[in-house]
């Protein structure tokens, strides 16, 4: 790989997730960076504690943001019978999914001035060298294909069950079936449409930026919020276990969340 490439890799995993790059020290927080209002004093005093923790553990904000997405979730979710199982994985495989290609499509983004000439060539030259693809259909959706969207969505799969190396077996055909049908409407259809009632795409439209408050709080990197929506979810398997046969809650996760971490708006 040439110094160029290895540069580019190194600048999105600065970006994306400082703790995997080997000899790097995270910077304390610019004034800039803090997105919490400085008169909700109980929020910023949470926001430096989780910062003062993370010398300790990287993913201490994930963490506990994850516990907190699962416990506003069940309590947006619940009707007079109680939560939904299958819309409750369902709904954490399309959030999920989206973040996990919003986190990597706005890092690779960050690395490019918004003033920069020829600005999408230059997105498309970077995310060769991150091995990521863009497929853009007639009607201007945009997919992202290739082996970094894969990897961090087995990332998620993995951490959400609770098991490394889970993913391959059991996303790998769902790929090949999907594949096919990208940019088309059967792209969004999946096997348990009769019992969550919405795709994916749209139970991630109905979710888009309704836990921007507690990202803003508890994480500070992309990784991080992808993270927390696993641990949200690795949370919804323990707890629908009595109820559901994993088998079935994980082909759900999977189902749902692999259509929306390839699609890009």
């Amino acid at each position: 790989m040439s110094t160029g490439a290895e540069q580019v890799i190194k600048m999105f995993q600065t970006a994306y997730m400082p703790y995997s790059v080997e000899g790097y020290t995270v910077p304390q927080r610019k004034p800039e960076e803090i997105k919490v209002d400085s008169k909700d004093r109980a929020s910023l005093a949470m926001m430096n504690y989780i910062d003062s923790q993370r010398a300790n553990d990287n993913f201490i904000g994930a963490k506990v943001a994850g516990k907190e997405i699962y416990t506003n979730l069940i309590n947006w979710l619940k009707d007079g019978k109680g939560v939904h199982a299958e819309t409750l994985i369902a709904v954490l495989g399309s959030i999920g999914g989206r973040e996990c290609v919003s986190g990597i499509m706005s890092t690779l983004e960050s690395l490019i001035s918004d003033d920069a000439e020829n600005k999408s060539q230059i997105i498309n030259v970077i995310a060769g060298i991150l091995d990521i693809l863009i497929a853009e259909t007639k009607s201007g959706e945009r997919y992202i294909m290739g082996g970094r969207i894969a990897n961090t969505f087995c990332s998620f799969y993995d951490t959400a069950c609770a098991e490394q190396g889970k993913a391959v077996e059991k996303l790998k055909p769902l790929a090949s079936e999907i594949a096919g049908k990208v940019g088309s409407p059967d792209y969004w259809k999946t096997h348990f449409d009769n019992l969550v009632g919405k795709s994916p795409k749209e139970i991630a439209d109905i979710f888009e930026g309704k836990f921007e408050f507690t990202f803003n709080v508890y994480c500070r990197f992309p990784y991080e919020r992808m993270l927390a929506f696993a641990i949200a979810a690795q949370n919804a398997m323990k707890q629908i276990e009595s109820v559901m046969p994993e088998e079935k809650a994980l082909s759900i996760l999977a189902e749902y969340g692999w259509r929306t971490s390839h699609y890009w708006k």
